[in-house]
């Protein structure tokens, strides 16, 4: 009913002079429905170049690292591996890498996990808490996720970082 007065009110006051194919054009606003799209590895595995943003090394803000490309490949049935080469956060004495295997893939595009070895630095493992989801936009599939590391390199030199990416 409500949509049949809104239709009466646009008829009974024409737009542009009394045109009346344009007074009787109604605009569809964006009423998304809940359509839930089922992921799967194969359909996630690729590159996805984006920026690692939001940088935080022991608290503090780091610029952002753009240019970056995240790698999918496959692991196994629902799972999979991400990486991202080398890159450089603040002061760090080399080039921080990710690679992070066997993540869980939930049908929602999400996926979460700690691992005990996902950051590397200076040839040494780290562990890692990521959370991410993969997501639909523009007709292309796009991935996001922050992920944290902590621990001592150079025997004495801790570190706290937080990073997160985003596909352009």
């Amino acid at each position: 009913l409500g949509c049949q007065k809104e239709e009466l009110n646009i008829a009974d006051n024409p737009a542009n002079g009394g045109n009346s194919q344009k007074a009787n054009t109604v605009a569809v606003v964006n009423e998304r429905t809940s359509v839930t799209s089922n992921f799967t590895v194969d359909g996630v595995v690729g590159n996805y170049k984006g920026e690692i943003n939001q940088v935080k090394m022991n608290g503090n803000k780091k610029p952002s690292v753009p240019n970056r490309i995240v790698k999918i490949t496959p692991n196994s049935s629902n799972k999979f591996n991400l990486s991202v080469d080398g890159f450089s956060i603040g002061k760090m004495p080399a080039d921080l890498t990710i690679n992070i295997k066997g993540l869980t893939l939930n049908s929602d595009g999400t996926f979460s996990g700690s691992f005990s070895n996902g950051v590397n630095l200076l040839l040494t493992d780290y562990p890692a808490n990521i959370r991410g989801k993969f997501f639909k936009k523009d007709n292309a599939t796009k991935v996001e996720f922050t992920l944290e590391s902590s621990g001592t390199y150079l025997l004495f030199v801790n570190f706290d970082a937080s990073v997160h990416f985003d596909t352009y």
